[in-house]
């Protein structure tokens, strides 16, 4: 898929969001909200090395292929 960003380093305190996340009341090594059931670890990221859009990675269903010319049924006119 591509690289992992944030998984081993960690936020030190001159990060604007850590200072922010202080001053609200946040302790390091708890959750967040109200009851701190909150995620411990930040949410993974991945980079993206190509342009492709996103599932392009997955192979394309092959079309079935069309009935030939002599079997559709012809109008009687």
């Amino acid at each position: 898929m591509g690289e992992a960003l944030g998984s081993s380093t960690a936020i030190d305190s001159s990060n604007i969001g850590f200072q922010l996340l202080k001053k609200h009341g946040w302790k390091e090594g708890s959750g967040l909200g109200v009851s701190e059931q909150g995620r411990l670890e930040p949410v993974q990221a991945y980079v993206k090395n190509n342009k492709k859009g996103l599932g392009a990675e997955k192979k394309r269903k092959t079309p079935k292929p069309s009935d030939p010319p002599d079997s559709k049924p012809k109008n009687d006119e």
